[in-house]
């Protein structure tokens, strides 16, 4: 599920993570998508789909 990006960052931070806005995929680098496989399927049809 997708969570309001401030929860996001507020979890991040608490974890020292450093977290920045995802705005897109570079096809010439190699990218590690990560969950369900119904969420890594939907975040790359979106993706694949703003091209």
């Amino acid at each position: 599920r997708r969570l309001a990006n401030d929860k996001i960052y507020q979890v991040a931070n608490a974890l020292n993570l450093k977290c920045e806005e995802f705005v897109s995929l570079d096809e010439k680098k190699k990218t590690l998508v990560f969950g369900s496989f119904a969420l890594v399927e939907s975040f790359l049809k979106e993706w694949s789909d703003k091209k």
